[in-house]
């Protein structure tokens, strides 16, 4: 298991390039592309293709790769026009991330119809959701880059409530209908927590192979927090590692956990990369204890 983090934060303070460095020499194995963090990442033209090759090399030359992405957010909307174009720029920020050499790219699933709000909702959604993700694997093939569904999450009367792919039957039904080889599941630990899904049960219903990777990061069970592991307090990550040695998971240990960064000066953003990674190895640790048979 490798131990991923994202460049989210740490490229909008010291640019991608200060990102891979700090990334690389806070002990990471690889990093996830956070291709949503600025438009000039999901936007055409806006770099040639050099300079996502040449960071590539960068980081290469760090000892560490690019593994992971995350798309552009919102990849629907009530207009057609803007849902349109929001699906140009994932496209776009797909093939910047198979520049980098990334493997696998999450892209959230259309949400803008409610659940709670909507009870056709579900079904509605389910079938925009398989035109949608369709259409994206053509550009998968194109690209050589692996198209990931998510877990999401909305809210109703200030509340957090279920949505597209939040129950583990339904992400289950998304790659069972989908079936593709260049599609897979990404679950995210701290949305599970925010519907009140058991995030352990939630991987043993996933199995290995749905489950390719993981988005880890820790919230109050109220709000999304993206926290780094042990400072949210809502998650149970001992039986979260248990759960992936049980099933065989074959991914990474990726965070989503940047805002970890947001009351912290910069001047420690260096030390906090490296106490996140700490923390992550003693997760890994954990995985691997509970991969070891008892004699």
């Amino acid at each position: 298991m490798k131990l991923v983090t994202q460049t989210e934060y740490l490229a909008s303070r010291f640019g991608l390039v200060g990102a891979v460095e700090r990334i690389a020499d806070a002990g990471y194995d690889g990093i996830d592309f956070s291709a949503f963090a600025a438009e000039e990442y999901y936007t055409e033209g806006a770099h040639a293709e050099s300079f996502y090759t040449e960071i590539r090399a960068r980081a290469e030359a760090k000892g560490i790769s690019f593994v992971q992405a995350h798309a552009p957010h919102g990849s629907s909307f009530v207009d057609e026009a803007a849902t349109e174009k929001r699906f140009q720029e994932i496209v776009c920020s797909m093939k910047n991330a198979s520049l980098l050499g990334v493997e696998r790219i999450v892209v959230h699933p259309c949400q803008h119809i409610h659940y709670v709000l909507d009870p056709t909702a579900p079904e509605r959604l389910f079938e925009i959701n398989m035109k949608f993700y369709r259409r994206l694997l053509s550009y998968a093939e194109e690209y050589g880059i692996r198209v990931m569904t998510e877990n999401m999450w909305n809210f109703a009367d200030n509340v957090i409530v279920h949505s597209t792919c939040s129950r583990p039957a339904e992400m289950i039904r998304y790659f069972d209908e989908i079936n593709h080889p260049l599609f897979g599941c990404c679950l995210d630990i701290g949305h599970t927590a925010l519907v009140r899904e058991d995030a352990a049960a939630f991987i043993r219903a996933l199995g290995a192979h749905r489950l390719e990777c993981l988005h880890v990061h820790d919230v109050d069970g109220t709000n999304d927090n993206h926290t780094a592991p042990y400072f949210g307090g809502a998650i149970g990550w001992e039986r979260v590692m248990e759960a992936l040695a049980e099933i065989g998971y074959r991914g990474n240990l990726t965070y989503e956990a940047d805002c970890f960064f947001n009351n912290l000066p910069e001047a420690v953003a260096s030390e906090a990369t490296r106490l996140m990674a700490a923390i992550g190895r003693h997760l890994i640790g954990k995985f691997e204890a509970f991969q070891t048979p008892v004699i």
